[in-house]
């Protein structure tokens, strides 16, 4: 059965792109569609319809078991990946950041994918960034663009030219942080040149996730097995069979992506909050540290005033010219008062009352100098006015162990 009609290419100007042979199959796919709708049929696929479907089971099926047997592998790259790649980011000369990347995609392919033969041609005019070589004798040129902006239609034509001028067929242009001009982040390109088939698979954020790089090489194998001929003629086809399951692979591919930039928001929140404990741990562990040896101090101080002699401070000024003033004013006073003397060192006499120091005593030529903590009182005692002072002194010292309750009638 032949059938043939006639379309106007300005009513579908679309088309217009579309050699005579791919519109052919556009259109009989689309009559087998209406009649297996319209009639409710069994009815036997053409030839090129069923190997077109098992193409498609094939690829499918193959992707998913793929993806799960490197996954494991590729995952212990994402962590080494994520922080190098925040080390590229910060760097100002695009030279400098696409020849990190390319080695760390070298890297990749030479510790993941064994089985490939991996050349950096990078310094050779154009033969893109690098070459791999897999087992299934699939060439293919590797471009790779550390851009956080677009990749435009000029880098995707520039790889087009070294294709062209290395007659490899196949290529692999992949962009660190950004999309790819006209692409969607994981998409197939075939163009023909001189009656010449060639082949783009293109990967758009791969470092959003690695698994991305394994998606693309596993279609340019899949896409190498089929004919040059077969690809060149049934471009369309093979975009629709394949386009919901690059969907579904992607929305997989995305999910963990945003799931995995959740989590990674979540850690640097919590250890933020970890840090900001830790600090606030490090000057309460301190100020600790330095209250605990206060207390000890205060603690040590308190037991050494227990044992002092307070005589034997006395008889250390013995030399001095206030010593007879202060032996009078111990006996009578300070001995009755359960006061005890501590030398400092600045030899100054402390006076403490039950462990709690009240004043200092300085010893000045022929006098001393009394100088009470609460209430802030200052008395000078010689000889002239000693009676009058040791008054006032037992008068505060009673005033002060009425305040502080140690007052014992």
């Amino acid at each position: 059965m032949n059938i043939s009609f006639t379309l106007s290419k300005n009513n579908f100007p679309e088309l217009n792109i579309l050699s005579d042979d791919e519109l052919n199959i556009i259109g009989k796919q689309l009559f087998i569609e209406w009649y297996k709708k319209t009639y409710e049929s069994n009815y036997n696929q053409i030839d090129i319809d069923n190997k077109l479907e098992l193409i498609n089971s094939k690829l499918s099926n193959q992707i998913n078991l793929s993806l799960s047997n490197f996954m494991g592998t590729i995952n212990s790259n994402v962590e080494q990946l994520t922080s190098t790649t925040k080390e590229l980011y910060g760097l100002s000369k695009s030279n400098k950041k696409g020849e990190i990347f390319e080695n760390i995609i070298e890297d990749i392919f030479k510790t993941t994918f064994l089985d490939y033969s991996y050349t950096n041609t990078s310094n050779i005019p154009h033969h893109a960034d690098g070459m791999i070589v897999g087992p299934s004798g699939l060439k293919s040129l590797i471009e790779m663009k550390n851009y956080t902006n677009i990749v435009n239609a000029d880098q995707i034509e520039k790889l087009k030219y070294d294709m062209k001028a290395t007659g490899i067929s196949y290529g692999l242009l992949m962009s660190t942080s950004s999309a790819i001009q006209g692409k969607k982040n994981i998409d197939i390109e075939v163009f023909v040149y001189e009656n010449k088939t060639y082949t783009i698979v293109y990967i758009g954020y791969v470092f959003d996730q690695t698994h991305k790089i394994n998606t693309g090489l596993l279609l340019l194998e899949h896409l190498y097995k089929l004919s040059s001929n077969f690809i060149q003629n049934n471009t369309n086809h093979i975009h629709n069979m394949i386009d919901k399951d690059l969907e579904q692979l992607e929305e997989l591919i995305n999910s963990m992506s945003h799931l995995k930039t959740k989590y990674l928001s979540m850690e640097k929140i919590f250890k933020d909050q970890l840090d900001g404990f830790y600090s606030i741990l490090r000057e309460t562990e301190y100020s600790l540290k330095l209250s605990v040896e206060r207390i000890w101090s205060n603690i040590d101080h308190k037991f050494n005033i227990l044992i002092i002699d307070s005589e034997k401070i006395i008889d250390f000024f013995r030399e001095t010219k206030g010593y007879i003033l202060l032996t009078r004013l111990f006996d009578n006073i300070l001995k009755a008062e359960d006061i005890k003397l501590n030398l400092n060192d600045q030899q100054i006499i402390e006076l403490y009352l039950l462990n709690k120091k009240i004043g200092i005593i300085k010893l000045v030529s022929k006098r001393l100098d009394i100088i009470f903590d609460i209430p802030d009182i200052k008395l000078s005692i010689n000889e002239s006015n000693y009676y009058i002072n040791c008054k006032f002194i037992r008068t505060i010292i009673k005033d002060i162990k009425l305040k502080n309750n140690t007052y014992i009638s």
